[in-house]
């Protein structure tokens, strides 16, 4: 349970890391500057930083592991929404 409370904590730096430079590329494949393209950015740190406001006293009052489930659950959910085309 640790090892997979340390992963998810590594989450957002991987996933800024992971982004960053690809930014050019996606910014020519969808025809929009880059500093345009950094909204999506500013948009999950910020998202980011208010969902602890509310998950930490959640955490607290149901358990960790719950919530981290529950999370995980639907980010399962949204990937697989995500990644399969639509007719």
């Amino acid at each position: 349970m640790l090892f997979l409370l340390a992963a998810l904590a590594a989450l957002g730096a991987l996933a800024t890391n992971i982004i960053l430079p690809a930014f050019p590329a996606m910014g020519q494949d969808l025809g929009v500057s880059v500093r345009e393209l950094s909204a999506t950015l500013t948009s999950f740190f910020l998202s980011f930083a208010l969902g602890q406001l509310f998950v930490g006293p959640l955490s607290d009052r149901f358990g960790r592991q719950r919530l981290v489930l529950i999370g995980l659950s639907y980010l399962a959910q949204v990937s697989h929404q995500t990644s399969t085309p639509k007719p």
